[in-house]
């Protein structure tokens, strides 16, 4: 693959990233494959998807990090260094750069844009309307995950100016074609009628495997997402119900087996992310270290400091921080690295596909859950909060918590309802670095419910609650920086010593004091938004704003 043959990004549908531009110009710009078939054009669509996952990137760019001064751990590659301090991205090192994302993604899309050519070239006939609804999908969420990444998140005030990606709703058959970015809403609007039209055509029928597809749980999921994020609650609502049912609860993972499972790396991410269990609604094998269970993969770390003081192990409507105490918060097993400063939640396997049968080195892989029914409940859970509809998004709420939380030791129940929300989240302090806490002050980029929101009033209290309960279930998987961007939260780089390592017998960091914080991403920062991949600014694509660092 070569990385650095960004201007014909865009051309021939399937050459994208397989071949330099000396040998694109040496092919035909229609050899494509005769896809006649529903059976063809379905091996077509296994290609439409993202296979560079950017979860460690916007991972490392979250709340969710610390730097960590400690001998002997470094970073994986420098892409991570990149995203921790929101600089551009040049390293191309590894496979989990957000460069590798924008050439995978266009390649999926690509996929998705050829299967679509094929079916339309057939006539589509009735075999192949759940292929052209799976290729709409695929289309849309690509698209969607693109212009997260790399646009400021969606709002009523400005998108319509701010600068979102190139929306490719054709294959392009000419070298070298010229375009424009569009505009966060017009990309918006064009991914709502990608949706739209996709989602009546789903049919699990037509795969073995429905699940590393768009199948209809994951359509719907995606679609209520995609909705939350566009401030249309009523079908965000309507289409959580969809993939989750009224009452969501056959739907949500068992956790308390994990206490059967023991506390084994691999046997507890392969539980985590198996087939059969129908919390996940769609699974994606990647190229990605974003596992990090290595010491190479530490120096930006999810420390004790943020998962006793703010995540996995600190303090909720569930009682008071369990850090290093005995029984643990949550079922899920937690690993506390004693030698530094770290903490991992183990939802992420891990493989090596080596590159001969006896070599020691080769490419890393995941399994990536982008779609479960615990993250679509809260989705649900949000949008009900956001409509005043509190005791419905208690409901949500306090499921989640319930399957979630271990009741033992000082927890005397889960049992989670309104009145605690409110209590809980109205007296907790708010975030400073100094003293953090689960609590940031909230300033959503959506003028109107930026005028609606006051803090201390119940709907912060809600917020606050479903944002606490969303970073918990999705550390790991890169979705906390979507919510810092949506509620516009400063987020800091502290620089923490763990030189001693940490103290196994307390229950906070003190061991590891903050050394200095050596920058903040603050409201309407440009960085907010990455920076497109250089070899596509040379190409002639608009650069994101703003004075970013080298």
């Amino acid at each position: 693959m070569n990385k650095n043959k960004f201007i014909g990004i865009f051309t021939l549908a399937l050459t994208l990233f397989t071949v330099s531009c000396d040998d694109f110009l040496d092919v035909i710009p229609d050899a494509r494959p005769e896809l006649t078939d529903a059976k063809k054009v379905g091996y077509l669509l296994n290609s439409a998807y993202g296979k560079f996952i950017p979860i460690v990137a916007t991972e490392h760019a979250s709340d969710n990090k610390d730097w960590v001064d400690k001998t002997g751990i470094n970073y994986y590659y420098l892409a991570q260094e990149e995203a921790f301090y929101w600089k551009d991205n040049r390293d191309e090192g590894g496979n989990d750069t957000s460069i590798d994302f924008y050439g995978g993604y266009y390649l999926a899309i690509a996929a998705a844009n050829q299967a679509l050519i094929a079916i339309e070239e057939q006539g589509t006939p009735e075999s192949m309307l759940p292929l052209k609804g799976e290729a709409f999908l695929t289309r849309a969420y690509h698209h969607f995950m693109l212009v997260n990444v790399y646009g400021q998140h969606y709002n009523t005030a400005t998108s319509e100016t701010d600068l979102g990606i190139v929306y490719m709703d054709h294959a392009e058959t000419t070298l070298n074609p010229k375009y424009t970015r569009e505009s966060v809403a017009e990309v918006y609007r064009k991914i709502n009628e990608d949706i739209e039209a996709g989602l009546p055509l789903i049919d699990d029928a037509i795969w073995t495997y429905p699940k590393y597809h768009f199948n209809k749980k994951a359509s719907y999921a995606f679609a209520a997402r995609f909705n939350l994020f566009y401030g249309n609650y009523d079908k965000a609502i309507k289409y959580a119900t969809e993939a989750i049912g009224e009452n969501a609860e056959p739907m949500l993972r068992n956790w308390a087996h994990y206490a059967d499972i023991g506390t084994d790396n691999t046997e507890v991410t392969r539980y985590y992310t198996t087939l059969d269990q129908n919390c996940n609604l769609m699974l994606i094998t990647g190229t990605s270290s974003a596992y990090g269970y290595y010491t190479s993969m530490r120096k930006y770390q999810h420390t004790n400091q943020i998962a006793d003081m703010e995540a996995q192990r600190g303090p909720g409507p569930w009682g008071p921080a369990r850090g290093a105490l005995s029984p643990r918060t949550f079922y899920m097993v937690v690993t506390r690295l004693t030698n530094d400063n770290s903490v991992f939640w183990k939802n992420l396997p891990q493989a090596m596909k080596k590159d001969s049968p006896t070599a020691s080195s080769g490419v890393n892989h995941t399994t990536w859950l982008p779609f479960t029914a615990e993250e679509t409940l809260l989705v649900r859970a949000e949008a009900h909060a956001l409509k005043g509809e509190f005791d419905a998004a208690t409901a949500d709420l306090a499921l989640w918590m319930k399957v979630m939380v271990r009741p033992n030791g000082s927890i005397t129940t889960n049992i989670l309802t309104r009145a605690k929300i409110n209590s809980y989240y109205s007296t907790v302090p708010y975030y400073t670095w100094k003293n953090p806490t689960p609590k940031k002050h909230l300033h959503p980029v959506d003028p109107e419910l930026a005028a609606r929101l006051t803090e201390g009033s119940e709907l912060e209290n809600f917020l606050q609650c479903v944002l606490h309960f969303r970073r918990i279930e999705t550390i790991n998987q890169g979705q906390r920086w979507y919510d810092v961007k949506r509620y516009g939260m400063v987020i800091y780089r502290r620089h923490l010593d763990s030189s001693n390592g940490y103290n196994s017998s307390t229950s906070m960091g003190d061991n590891a004091p903050i050394l200095e914080v050596v920058d903040s991403l603050v409201v309407g920062d440009d960085r907010r938004a990455f920076q497109l991949p250089p070899d596509v600014i040379a190409a002639g694509l608009e650069a994101n704003p703003g004075i970013y660092r080298k």
